[in-house]
């Protein structure tokens, strides 16, 4: 029992560690992309929405989770991860139409 804050200290540094490393790596993105400008018409929207909605975003979520568990990480559960939109959401949605 002694050993279990331990756990989850090193649980709450690796998760810090790992939204530091995202924080950064969007910073770095936006500074190189943030004069880009993209359009998208009703098709693409609807596009995207449908992906929003998919088992694979589904299925994404459950993996990225398994794998932040598997690096004795505590995320949120999907189930509520799920409910924002991300940038990687779009990302992936362009990914899966071809448009990366």
């Amino acid at each position: 029992m002694d050993s279990e804050p331990d756990t989850r200290n090193d649980s709450r540094k690796k998760y810090l560690n790992l939204l530091k490393y995202v924080e950064n790596s969007l910073a770095y993105n936006h500074e190189k992309f943030k004069n880009m400008v993209t359009y998208f018409n009703t098709k693409d929207l609807v596009s995207f929405g449908n992906y929003m909605m998919s088992e694979e975003r589904k299925k994404r979520f459950k993996n990225t989770q398994e794998h932040l568990i598997g690096q004795g990480l505590s995320p949120l559960p999907w189930e509520e991860a799920i409910l924002e939109v991300y940038d990687a959401d779009i990302a992936n949605w362009k990914e899966s139409i071809g448009k990366t």
